[in-house]
């Protein structure tokens, strides 16, 4: 996929098989669950040693290890100093086989809602697209994630 289709066109993939799509689930619990309690470290590690996350969100991509980890961190960090409790919740994952043996490609809406003294709140809706890879130790990571806006105008069919 290139960044210019649109993400939902992942979904014309066949379907990964269940259990990789169950390993990719277990991922993401690890993942979404390292960043809201921000835990860099933890989260970084749901990444390839060159992972990548891109989001229009954030002034430039956050590419390997240290700079994912500070990134995880920084946002671990400024949820605090707001006194927010973030939450990072992904619904209608669809995890798609990919372009070669151990490479999957998935994709979901990922809303961000927040907690705070003055209640919750939906920060962002946003549609994710990961390519993620099976390392040699059999654990799924994420290579690349892809962020954008759920803003995109859906055409009229028929």
């Amino acid at each position: 996929m290139t960044d210019e289709q649109h993400p939902a066109t992942v979904d014309d993939r066949a379907d990964a098989p269940i259990e990789v799509a169950l390993a990719v689930q277990q991922l993401y619990g690890r993942h979404f669950r390292a960043i809201d309690r921000g835990d860099g470290t933890a989260w970084a590690r749901t990444f390839t040693d060159d992972g990548e996350f891109h989001s229009p969100s954030y002034e430039r991509p956050a590419c390997g290890r240290d700079e994912l980890t500070a990134f995880g961190d920084a946002f671990g960090t400024g949820a605090a100093a707001r006194r927010e409790v973030p939450r990072h919740v992904l619904t209608n994952l669809h995890v798609g086989e990919g372009d070669r043996p151990g490479h999957v490609v998935a994709t979901g809406y990922l809303s961000i809602v927040v907690t705070d003294a003055a209640g919750v709140r939906t920060l962002r809706m946003t549609v994710i697209t990961d390519d993620i890879v099976r390392g040699d130790d059999g654990i799924y990571r994420i290579a690349r994630r892809r962020v954008a806006p759920d803003t995109v105008a859906r055409q009229p069919t028929g």
